[in-house]
């Protein structure tokens, strides 16, 4: 996910000296931090200066979000009280809400839910991120039976996926169930060329404002008929589905509801008792103006996006992982490190962190990791974010609304073919080359607005992604090569045959 420009100015403001630019001097350091992370940081002139422009950056920022409520927090794990903290009230929020928004506030954080199945799971005994999925839902094979076609193009392999692979993106599963234009009311499908309602398999349930939440038995239930975005391992993908799995998984082996175990094995140690999965009550809230999402039940994928949480706890919680709190050091160490990369040279993914590798924050330009988990759900925006070389823990946790469109181009489905049909998927490049070039400056890393591993699978109508194309090979060339005849748009019923051309 792509992060907000806040984690940018934090990253440039308070990891970056004066002068940090300065040429590369020939020197590789190993990975990792040179010196011991500061424990009085907050008592550092160079820090405190660091701090005040900053919090003039911010408040120059957030001064002119009259229907955003924003939070910005960090902590160093090494002090007791945060080193900066900043929390903006709109002139505009929902009466049923709080009137002034400070470090106890109650956000949506969206998809940092992400790490709490995980997380549940690195606390059970005997449990492995190499397992397979199918040791412990073995029911997820049937789900092949409801594909429209028998093959790897349309069937997930669901033997070759890992917990880890889900926790990763790395399943090649299908980005969502719950959320599928088939659910929206007033969706016109005409005005979109795609067919009629009554054409297509509806999910029937998605959690939006008007229709009933997900179960577990409504995703075993209809799944099957989502087809994989990529083979297991192949490439990365964004997906909500992964998360629900982890808390299956963790109800299957602790006979306990996920959010009950999760309470009691991590959130209650903690002292976090404003973090969980129930709606606190609105008078805690950050509710934007005539927000539907604050109440807003998602069903099972929850434990993809449905948190709750404040600043003061998201701290906390970051403080918790990097002190070794909640793991083992070398146990935490492990969880935080990258388990694959992505398209973009400054983004590589973990289980379930987006961790950005800055090389321009030092004197020396040495690679420094920053670990983070963005999260949006709709209204809410969230990111929280760890930098173990420093000891630093951000929180940025927003209620607001904002939108963005896109140009699509297509690429090949990573590892997708069977016999003679093959499956591209389209991605969007946000913005123009210009723009994508000024948001980049902003962030201490390379390429942060490339984010197609994130995009991919996202809008889908009856259960059919609309980037989703199947090519139809016919019989070889005179060069061996199969030879297309036919292209098919899955979500649209629409098949289009080859002509061949008149010499």
């Amino acid at each position: 996910m792509q992060p907000p420009r806040f984690l940018a100015l934090l990253g440039l403001g308070l990891l970056a000296p004066s002068g940090a630019l300065a040429a590369v001097d020939g020197l590789c350091p190993i990975m990792g931090a040179v010196l011991p992370a500061p424990t009085q940081p907050a008592s550092h002139a160079a820090v405190q200066k660091a701090l005040e422009k900053f919090k003039t950056t911010v408040e120059q920022i957030v001064g002119g979000l009259n229907r955003t409520a924003v939070s910005v927090a960090v902590k160093s794990i090494h002090e007791s009280s945060p080193l900066f903290e900043l929390h903006h009230t709109p002139s505009t929020l929902d009466p049923r809400g709080v009137k002034k928004v400070d470090a106890n506030s109650v956000y949506r954080l969206g998809s940092i839910s992400k790490i709490f199945p995980v997380l549940a799971l690195l606390k059970l005994d005997g449990v492995s991120l190499d397992d397979k999925v199918t040791k412990y839902l073995p029911e997820l094979r049937t789900l092949g039976d409801q594909a429209s076609v028998r093959n790897v193009v349309s069937q997930v392999e669901w033997d070759e996926i890992t917990l880890g692979a889900l926790a990763s993106h790395l399943s090649g599963v299908g980005a969502d169930y719950a959320i599928d234009f088939a659910n929206f009311p007033g969706f016109d499908a005409a005005q979109r060329g795609l067919p009629p309602k009554k054409n297509i398999t509806n999910p029937g349930c998605a959690g939006i404002p008007g229709t009933r939440p997900c179960t577990e038995q409504d995703f075993f239930k209809g799944f099957g008929s989502r087809a994989p975005v990529f083979a297991p391992f192949s490439a990365p993908a964004y997906s909500n589905i992964g998360s629900p799995l982890l808390s299956f998984v963790v109800e299957r082996l602790t006979n306990k509801s996920y959010p009950d175990f999760f309470k009691a094995a991590v959130l209650r140690p903690l002292g976090l008792n404003d973090t969980g999965a129930k709606k606190p009550a609105d008078s805690r809230g950050v509710i934007p103006l005539n927000d539907t999402w604050w109440s807003t039940d998602i069903g099972f994928e929850t434990a993809a996006g449905g948190f709750y949480s404040t600043p003061n706890n998201m701290l906390k919680f970051g403080d918790a992982i990097l002190s070794n709190k909640i793991l083992s050091p070398a146990a935490t160490r492990k969880w935080l490190k990258p388990m694959t990369n992505t398209a973009s040279l400054g983004t590589q993914l973990g289980a379930p962190w987006e961790i950005f590798r800055a090389t321009n924050v030092t004197r020396d330009q040495r690679a420094v990791e920053i670990i983070t988990k963005g999260g949006d759900l709709f209204n809410y925006r969230s990111t929280l974010a760890m930098v173990p070389d420093y000891g630093l823990v951000f929180t940025v946790l927003l209620g607001g609304d904002a939108a963005e469109k896109g140009i699509l181009r297509l690429y090949p489905a990573s590892g997708l073919a069977a016999a003679r049909r093959q499956a591209w998927r389209g991605v969007y490049s946000v913005g123009t080359p210009e723009k994508i070039a000024e948001d980049d400056a902003l962030f201490p890393w390379q390429q942060n607005r490339c984010v197609t591993w994130a995009s991919t699978d996202r809008d889908v109508y009856g259960l059919q992604a609309l980037d989703r194309f199947v090519f139809n090979v016919g019989k070889e060339d005179c060069k061996g090569a199969g030879v297309s005849e036919s292209l098919e748009m899955p979500a649209y019923q629409v098949r289009m045959v080859k002509v061949a051309r008149d010499n």
